[in-house]
């Protein structure tokens, strides 16, 4: 539901091998910064052809008692309507006003500003339209933004060109106040926020802890414009909303609206177009002069909703006075009822009696189990129906009052009206809550999103695969909010990673550590990463610490990720990834872990694509994710690193930690409860779940004079000079903070045996040895000691043999060896 869920993100003080998901907005947590910037911004960007029109608003009774609104209008340099401009990009910092305030008893401060936030891209003028709509009716007054008011004063706030960290010309940017909200049907897309923050103090004051920014962009309401978000976290994380280009967006919208049918809101029909409030003041993109009209189109709850309670729009008068907001009030038979019918049909028919005449998700198979599929399908609808009907019954009248119909009205109006809160996800009526119902989220979800819902494990859970949902053709059975698909399909929709209904959680809401976001209209260029957000590929690196409540020493202490994002640590946590993507394909992401003596562990990570087989489907599909070596745990979820990426972490990283890379490993998202897989992939088979998060051990508990020879460390044999051979080693590192004097012992194979070898100066890592004794072939090895440490310590052997061909000797029992071709 379109509320603040935190995820849990699971960082163990040993090896991480299972990252578990929870029903809720999957969030990255991050280190907690030792400067946090709590200065709150917004940054617009326009990619339309035309000018756009920003408005934030967020309701009074944050700071105060109205049920009122308070707005910032937002305009580059120049007008107080001038908007934003083809191109232009002006970031708004947010007003860090507080008030404490009482909440159950508990005082808490509050930031006027952060919460319940909602930003309108208007595509016209807002000054002349609220001007239009005043002189269509004077009771829109109080829809409009007032500049006087006692209380809420118009007040300037800093806003400039360009984004947070590339200030420019200052913008024109003012508050203001308004009895109402802005009208539903306004020419308008809505994107909603929130500024939190993780570790707050105890009075809850968002600017204390680490800040945190939520974003959507929200169709459940409607869908007008294609506009993209996305929290300003270095590109760690994908847009949500849309950018499909404006004339396709356009013709898949009006296409959805004339085909199936479906409704639209009224003020947008072309027969009224004199009448309403906006039709002048359009551009020609969206239907200015004598263009059509871009359609403006309600969600699925609004199309019942505002049918059943003849609902009125403010924005257009027609001479006959039926402003009835949305089409579906007039045109009920072809647009709302098909889909009542439909609905019922699973609830008083058994449409799997003939699967044939089914039209079946998108790509599917003959592996594809139709009547198992089907058969969920009509019992889940079923169970979600019984429990929203035995609530109905007994407690009829607040049904009827949310959906605006008399009392006992026929029993298609009364289905409807059970449908209605249904889609709408409203589980308390009139106080009342619903009887029990463990997975009732579920239920609706998977119904909403056009797939068959399966609770039990080792079955096919078809709700939790991403290759199924919204997928089903707005014509079929199955298809019981076909505004889902408009929303998310990239097939014949718009695309959009956005709320498409009121529990669409999973593809609406975005949540991060960072002080700010960037709102896009109309395209992406103004945003780091100009991918979709994907639930299912949201890449994470986690790491551990080396024991619960351990302090710094021997622990990691920072990171660099990807060379974008600096990282102090103070604990075990996790962090998005902010994985570069140009042309098709990721780019190398280098990761740099430092511990308390400075030591580094560091390798390049690179996603790739694969094809994979859909278990539940039959089809094939292209999925992203990390290389993997060797699978293992069970289920095999978690993988070494690839060959190459772990060749690549021992070269690159210091003598005391290349270790640990045999340590690190690459896991797919799993749950252990069935309920809780919501974004695993669960119609792969367990190797082809794409490897999403980088489990890192915790750090060495190194023993202070520990000697370690360095991953490159080799032996190496001089060409014979007066009757010796110089042979020479590599520097071995010691875990200190100053690296002590080391002296030096090398043995040499003779005899049967290995023969310690007389050297000038045992200090030096060199010796030069007889040639005689040498000979044509040679095994050798040379221990490095530290007489400083107490007690003494010592590293293992480091084998060298010459010729390659001639194989070293094993280790001695009870050592490690470490075994290098001796160069000559």
């Amino acid at each position: 539901m379109k509320k603040l869920v935190i995820r849990l993100s699971l960082a163990l003080s040993t090896l991480l091998v299972v990252i578990l998901c929870s029903l809720t907005i999957p969030i990255a947590t991050a280190a907690t910064d030792s400067t946090p910037d709590y200065q709150r911004y917004i940054t617009f960007h326009n990619d339309f052809p035309f000018p756009v029109y920003p408005v934030i608003q967020v309701p009074t009774d944050l700071c105060g008692g109205e049920n009122n609104v308070r707005r910032i209008l937002v305009n580059g340099p120049g007008p107080e309507d001038g908007g934003l401009q083809p191109g232009e990009t002006v970031t708004v910092m947010i007003p860090n006003e507080g008030k404490l305030v009482d909440v159950k008893g508990v005082q808490q401060v509050r930031r006027c500003w952060y919460q319940s936030g909602r930003v309108y891209i208007f595509s016209v003028n807002l000054f002349n339209f609220e001007k239009a709509m005043v002189a269509l009716d004077k009771n829109n007054a109080a829809q409009t933004t007032q500049y006087d008011n006692s209380t809420y004063p118009r007040t300037p706030v800093p806003c400039f060109q360009g984004k947070r960290d590339q200030p420019g010309t200052s913008g024109n940017c003012f508050t203001g106040f308004a009895n109402n909200s802005i009208a539903a049907d306004a020419p308008a897309q809505l994107a909603e926020y929130t500024f939190d923050s993780d570790n707050a103090d105890a009075n809850g004051d968002p600017d204390t802890g680490t800040p945190m920014a939520d974003i959507d962009v929200s169709h459940v309401d409607d869908l007008y414009l294609p506009v993209a978000a996305s929290v300003s976290n270095h590109g760690a994380t994908g847009y949500m909303g849309g950018a499909m280009d404006l004339p396709t967006f356009r013709q898949r919208v009006s296409d959805f609206v004339t085909k199936l049918p479906w409704t639209m809101y009224s003020a947008y029909l072309s027969q009224y177009q004199v009448d309403n409030a906006f039709s002048k003041l359009l551009p020609s993109e969206l239907g200015g002069g004598t263009n059509t009209v871009a359609v403006h189109v309600p969600g699925g709850y609004n199309t019942i909703q505002n049918t059943l309670a003849k609902a009125v729009s403010s924005v257009y008068k027609p001479t006959d006075g039926s402003n009835y907001l949305i089409s579906g009030v007039v045109n009920q038979a072809t647009e709302v009822q098909p889909y009542i019918d439909r609905w019922m049909s699973w609830i008083q028919g058994n449409p799997c009696t003939n699967l044939d005449q089914l039209a079946w998700p998108d790509g599917v198979t003959q592996q594809f189990n139709k009547a198992n599929f089907c058969s969920l399908f009509q019992s889940n609808a079923q169970a979600v129906w019984n429990n929203f009907y035995t609530a109905f019954q007994q407690n009829s009248t607040p049904f009827y009052q949310d959906c605006g119909l008399p009392d006992n009205p026929d029993q298609n109006l009364q289905n409807a009206c059970v449908i209605q809160h249904i889609v709408g996800y409203n589980p308390q009526i009139g106080g009342v809550d619903l009887p029990d119902m463990t997975d009732r989220t579920q239920r609706v979800q998977a119904l909403l999103r056009g797939v068959a819902y399966d609770p039990n494990d080792g079955s096919q859970q078809y709700q939790f695969d991403p290759f199924l949902t919204f997928t089903v053709p707005y014509s079929s059975q199955f298809n019981l909010d076909p505004y889902t698909r408009l929303i998310h399909s990239p097939t014949d929709g718009v695309a959009a990673v956005a709320y498409s209904f009121s529990i669409d959680d999973k593809y609406g809401n975005f949540r991060d550590a960072s002080s700010g976001f960037i709102i896009d209209a109309g395209g992406t260029t103004a945003l780091d990463n100009q991918r979709p957000y994907d639930p299912y590929q949201q890449y994470k690196i986690n790491w551990g610490y080396n024991a619960a409540g351990a302090g710094i020493s021997n622990n990691w202490v920072s990171a660099n990720l990807c060379s974008a994002i600096d990282i102090p640590i103070a604990g075990p946590g996790a962090q998005t990834l902010p994985l570069p993507f140009a042309s098709g394909a990721y780019k190398p992401c280098r990761i740099i872990l430092t511990d308390a003596g400075s030591n580094t562990m560091a390798f390049d990570i690179t996603p790739e694509s694969k094809q994979v087989t859909d278990t539940y489907t039959g089809a094939t599909a292209q999925v992203w994710g990390l290389p993997t070596g060797q699978d293992s745990g069970s289920p095999a979820i978690t993988s070494s690193l690839s060959p190459t990426d772990l060749q690549d972490c021992k070269s690159n990283s210091g003598a005391l930690l290349y270790g640990l890379c045999d340590n690190v490993t690459v896991s797919a998202v799993w749950a252990v409860d069935p309920l809780q897989r919501d974004i695993v992939y669960m119609g792969l088979n367990y190797p082809d779940m794409p490897r999403v998060n980088i489990n890192l051990p915790a750090a060495p508990n190194l023993d202070s004079g520990q000697v370690i020879w360095p991953y490159t460390a080799s032996i190496t044999a001089q060409p014979p000079d007066n009757g010796n051979v110089l042979v020479t080693w590599s520097t071995p590192r010691v875990a200190a903070a100053s690296q002590p004097p080391l002296k030096y012992t090398l043995y040499l194979w003779q005899n049967g045996g290995w023969q310690p070898q007389t050297c000038a100066d045992s200090s030096k890592p060199e010796c030069a040895i007889s040639s005689t004794s040498f000979g044509t072939s040679a095994n050798l090895y040379v221990i490095a000691f530290n007489y400083t440490a107490s007690p003494q310590t010592q590293s293992v052997q480091l084998y060298g043999c010459y010729p390659a061909a001639n194989p070293c000797p094993p280790p001695a029992s009870g050592n490690t060896a470490k075994t290098r071709v001796l160069e000559r």
